[in-house]
């Protein structure tokens, strides 16, 4: 039997966003690196940190730290350090203070989110909402008489 999700409860598990996360930094990177933005540290860093935003909104915390260590690593090493060398510099110490902000921020706004809304973040929740709203296929009927405290009644056609 399937497990239900609990509302405040991740949409992906540590295990599914974590190399999520990882995979995802690393094509930013790619593509920051083969562009040649390299000689702009800053949209690196911003398009990294989006990245590390959405995964700390659909994952579990440690998971979003994971993914922001291999985001700094890569910045630090691809873009600020050009050959795979980690800089330890402070450009390095800064964007790894943004990430570190960036996910906590990201992190709380989907538990929010998640909290506020519970089945908006699941298709599962959505399609019941559908279903819900949806009359097409019922029959409404008003039966007088003996179900008096019913006064309308769906039935399926």
């Amino acid at each position: 039997m399937r497990r239900t999700r609990r509302a405040d409860e991740p949409l992906l598990p540590g295990s599914a966003g974590y190399p999520l996360g990882f995979v995802a930094a690393v094509a930013v990177t790619l593509m920051t690196v083969t562009t040649h933005a390299t000689d702009h540290p800053l949209w690196s860093l911003t398009a990294l940190a989006a990245t590390t935003a959405t995964v700390a909104v659909v994952t579990t915390l440690p998971a979003a730290l994971a993914t922001a260590a291999v985001c700094w690593a890569l910045h630090a090493g691809f873009v600020l350090g050009r050959r795979g060398d980690l800089q330890l510099s402070a450009a390095a110490a800064d964007a790894a203070l943004v990430l570190c902000v960036v996910v906590v921020l990201a992190y709380l706004a989907g538990v929010a989110l998640r909290r506020i809304s519970p089945g908006a973040c699941s298709a599962r929740g959505r399609a019941r909402r559908v279903e819900e709203a949806s009359c097409q296929g019922t029959l409404v009927t008003i039966t007088p008489g003996t179900n008096s405290n019913r006064p309308l009644s769906r039935s399926a056609l």
